[in-house]
């Protein structure tokens, strides 16, 4: 039996002493994501744990890569000219 959506967290763990984080999921969705980079990159990715009863899975990874961001806030104008773009895009595909 699977979990339910409320129920697919993800922990991500390091401290100021070790290079590492340690992530944990139960997220499909993030396990597939992490599966693919340890396939294309397994010297920075690592699977350290499968846990089947659980269905959850960990991987290590130097904790730089662990990211937090600032969200990007754009204008209306930017917002109009972006969607516009991507009107023209559609469009084109449309009439391929």
């Amino acid at each position: 039996m699977g979990y339910s959506r409320i129920e697919r967290e993800t922990t991500i763990i390091f401290n100021e002493e070790e290079s590492t984080a340690s992530v944990w999921t139960c997220s499909p969705m993030t396990m597939r994501k992490l599966d693919k980079l340890c396939d294309e990159l397994p010297d920075t990715y690592r699977c350290v744990l499968v846990d089947d009863k659980a269905q959850a899975k960990r991987y290590e990874m130097p904790k730089k890569l662990v990211s937090f961001r600032k969200p990007k806030v754009m204008s209306e104008e930017q917002r109009e000219a972006t969607a516009e773009r991507m009107r023209a895009v559609w469009q084109a595909k449309k009439e391929e």
